[in-house]
This record gives structure tokens, C-alpha cells and sequence, in this order.
């Protein structure tokens, strides 16, 4: 490809929509930053429509390695966060089956001859499903616990690699995707730079590099 072919197929783009694409790119927070300030994995806001053509034509690179990685620490978040979020009811509910199952025990036990055998089933089954209850908060808390350790195990694997990765530090997470710009994305931007911020907008691309410090 001409090297100057991905910049004439942008050519007829609007310069504003080219830079602040490019611009969130360079503003985005970094890889290591989200572990550093805790910052969420994912967002919210609306895909930024021209990141395709610009991947596309070689202005902004996607790293699928960092991006899978990402995006399985927010899987493994939201998993976590759930099953915390539901830890203390989950404590209380085993703090009171506790109680009942001991008391449901003590029943069974006492003055067990005169009993009936209805009334013997009965309060062996009522024992059977506290014990089966609590048996399935257990797991439920395990769990928890389980996800909470898969989580910073993942994460400190996943920061590990970045820190000895020193070309790591251009990519940001933005989009639910680990970007960043290539030389092609940086010359491109530095060009649109040089002209005042007051003509980059409702201009074609092709225009403003073109004619640059003449527009007025």
C-alpha cells in the first residue's frame, strides 16, 4: 500500500471526528493505571465509531492479547462483586441455621422411644433439609472466596506481564479494547495539531492537512 493511501481514504472525513478519536486515545487510562487506581475494566460509553476506519487503515493498533486479558479481569469482577455483594445475608442465614440445626438435633434425640414414627420422620426430615440449606450456603461462601482469590491471582498475572512489557504503557483501555496509536496514528495527529483548534472542526480532513496554518 502507498504510504500515504491510508491518509487519502480518510481524506474526505471530518477532521474534529478524527481528532477526538485520536485525542481519546492519547487521554485514555493505561493498562497499568487500571490496576494502580483501581479504575473500572469496563465502560460504558458509546464504541467511538471512527476507531474502525482508523484500525483499519493503521492509525490505532488493538492488542488482542491485553484486550482478552481485560476483559476476562471484568468477567472475573463482576462474578467476584456478586458473590460479595451476597456474603452477609449468606453469614446471617448461617449463623440462624445453626441455632435451628442444633435445636432440630436436640428434638430428634429426646424422648425418642414414645415418639411416633410420623413424628420421628417428620423431625428427621425437618433436620435433613436445615442440614442440605446449609450445606449449599457453605458452597456458596466457598465460592466467594473462590472468586475473590481467582481474581487477584488473574489480575497479578495480568499486571506481572505488563510491567515487563515496556511497550505496554502506549496501550489504554478504551472501548472494552487495549489501544493505542501507531507511528502512521501519531503523525496524523501532530499534523492536525498544527491547526488552530478553531478550524479543525466542520473541515475535511484532506483540507485541513492540505491548507493548515492558511485556514481562516
Amino acid at each position: 500500500m502507498n504510504e500515504l493511501a491510508p491518509y487519502a481514504r480518510l481524506g474526505n472525513s471530518e477532521c474534529g471526528v478524527i481528532f477526538d478519536a485520536l485525542m481519546r486515545i492519547v487521554n485514555g487510562p493505561t493498562l497499568n493505571s487500571i490496576f494502580v487506581n483501581d479504575l473500572p475494566v469496563s465502560q460504558s460509553e458509546a464504541a467511538d465509531l471512527m476507531f474502525a476506519p482508523l484500525e483499519e487503515l493503521g492509525f490505532i493498533r488493538v492488542n488482542s492479547a491485553y484486550t482478552k486479558q481485560m476483559r476476562r479481569i471484568n468477567e472475573l469482577r463482576a462474578n467476584a462483586a456478586q458473590l460479595q455483594a451476597d456474603l452477609p445475608s449468606t453469614e446471617r442465614r448461617l449463623n440462624t441455621l445453626g441455632v435451628q440445626i442444633k435445636h432440630a438435633a436436640d428434638l430428634r434425640t429426646k424422648k425418642r422411644l414414645l415418639k411416633s414414627k410420623s413424628k420421628q420422620w417428620e423431625e428427621a426430615s425437618r433436620h435433613e433439609t436445615l442440614e442440605k440449606e446449609r450445606n449449599e450456603l457453605l458452597k456458596k461462601r466457598s465460592a466467594a472466596m473462590a472468586a475473590g482469590q481467582e481474581l487477584r491471582a488473574f489480575s497479578e498475572q495480568v499486571q506481572y506481564a505488563l510491567n515487563k512489557d515496556e511497550a505496554s504503557g502506549r496501550y489504554v483501555w478504551i472501548d472494552r479494547a487495549a489501544r493505542c496509536l501507531t507511528e502512521h496514528g501519531r503523525i496524523l495527529l501532530a499534523g492536525i495539531e498544527t491547526v488552530p483548534e478553531a478550524h479543525r472542526h466542520g473541515r475535511r480532513l484532506a483540507d485541513v492537512l492540505t491548507l493548515g496554518g492558511l485556514l481562516v
